[in-house]
């Protein structure tokens, strides 16, 4: 692996998570899995792509044997992005393309995919996919479809149970993460409180206020709060109020905050 210029951890970092991923998959007797997942590629590779926000394309794939390797299956357009981003070396990196681009694979990119788990000696193995819950795949059903139509020799299974057990465990710089991204929160709401005023709703005065904080505080992305005014009897027997309401429209109201989360 290799240090690149966004990645988010020391390179120490993926590599165990590379070590414990490989290790759950020989306990599970799974030869490899294939990831899809833009946050599980993120977490075992660090490969960030705003392709990500556009969903028209899958700009990356990644291949884990249960032997320790692991490849980037990417779009050619993407091949400098994963350079970036990523702890891949360009070894590792294998490329495809519908067009005529220089240096990529000819074929497409199911057979790319195919030919990485040839070379990994798993094609014929037990694969993992991320086929249960929480993990959402970044791709249309046909790929999937045209995998295992390519793979015909290989047996899939469900990978994910693995996947979120492992990230479930936090390490050091991981709980640092989020001890930030709580940092932020809290500083995102105590400005909104300070700086919203009466009359606008909780829409315009304290999420967009919410949202400068964050953002100056180098939020990445975040699920805004819900905010909600109400009069205080409503609070206290359990109902929500609306969040179109004007903070301040009615004596005796109160300003309802629930959930919301930053990522840092």
């Amino acid at each position: 692996m290799k240090t690149s210029p966004m990645l988010e951890y020391h390179v120490d970092e993926y590599e165990q998570r590379l070590r414990t991923f490989c290790q759950n998959l020989n306990q599970a007797k799974i030869d490899g899995a294939i990831i899809a997942n833009a946050q599980n590629i993120r977490y075992f590779s660090s490969f960030q792509s705003v392709t990500w926000d556009s969903k028209i394309s899958t700009p990356a794939m990644v291949i884990i044997s249960a032997g320790g390797e692991m490849a980037v299956i990417s779009s050619a357009s993407a091949f400098e992005t994963v350079q970036y981003t990523s702890c891949l070396e360009d070894e590792h990196i294998f490329r495809h393309y519908n067009y005529n681009n220089r240096g990529a694979n000819p074929n497409g990119q199911v057979e790319l995919i195919h030919d990485v788990l040839r070379k990994m000696g798993i094609d014929k193995g037990r694969i993992g996919l991320e086929a249960g819950a929480g993990c959402y795949l970044h791709f249309p059903i046909h790929l999937i479809e045209n995998i295992t139509k390519e793979c015909s020799q290989a047996t899939f299974v469900d990978v994910s149970p693995l996947i979120w057990r492992q990230r479930q465990i936090k390490s050091f710089d991981e709980i640092a993460a989020l001890r930030k991204a709580c940092y932020i929160y809290e500083h995102g709401l105590s400005y909104a409180v300070e700086h919203m005023a009466l009359g606008e709703t909780t829409e315009q005065g304290f999420s967009a206020l919410f949202a400068h904080e964050a953002f100056r505080r180098h939020a990445e992305l975040f699920l805004p709060p819900v905010v909600q005014y109400q009069k205080e009897d409503d609070y206290q027997s359990g109902s929500y109020g609306r969040p179109d309401a004007r903070i301040g429209s009615e004596s005796g109201g109160c300003l309802q905050i629930r959930r919301g989360s930053v990522t840092y």
